[in-house]
């Protein structure tokens, strides 16, 4: 789940053809790419935007932006992360306590598109740890690896990746991130 900045630095280099590709074909999606691009990509109110001068920040990014349409019925008019578990609480409940209980994360980055009202809804108010939510405006037609490129800006030396749909136990963190120490 740690990831090697190189490799990620040539997946993006292909996304960035993709990219360009689109934008030779379609000029709806040159106008919401540049709106994301110049704009930052937009972070929600209920967002809290830290700066640090000091060492990287532990960040898990949630790549969650999908339709989940293998989950059909269930995924119709809720995204996938808000599905609820036998214990009562929404996969991205149980991932947010999980990061929380393992006391070693600084920063959640969620890139959301299917139904991001719904995420933002369900985060109002959340205020344990620091979460950032970006929105994947190609979340019908892109994949996780599309999902990831519009976190990039966020992908500094300590970074642990995780699908919207992945359920752990704290202490897979916890020994995470101490074997990078």
């Amino acid at each position: 789940m740690w990831t090697n900045k190189r490799r990620i630095q040539r997946a993006f280099e292909k996304v960035e053809k993709d990219i360009n590709l689109l934008k030779s074909q379609n000029r709806e999606i040159i106008a919401q790419l540049n709106h994301t691009r110049n704009a930052n990509v937009w972070i929600s109110s209920i967002q809290k935007k830290q700066e640090s001068n000091g060492p990287s920040k532990k960040k898990v990014i949630i790549l969650s932006a999908g339709k989940g349409e293998r989950l059909r019925p269930y995924t119709e008019n809720s995204p996938k992360s808000l599905l609820e578990l036998a214990n009562g609480k929404t996969i991205l409940e149980t991932q947010l306590k999980s990061i929380e209980e393992a006391n070693c994360i600084d920063e959640v980055i969620i890139v959301a598109g299917y139904r991001i009202e719904q995420v933002l809804a369900k985060l109002k108010g959340y205020n344990k740890i620091p979460i950032r939510v970006l929105h994947n405006p190609f979340y019908e037609v892109s994949n996780n690896l599309m999902t990831l490129w519009i976190a990039k800006e966020y992908l500094e030396d300590y970074f642990i990746i995780v699908n919207g749909d992945d359920v752990f136990k704290p202490k897979l963190l916890k020994d995470l991130v101490e074997k990078q120490k």
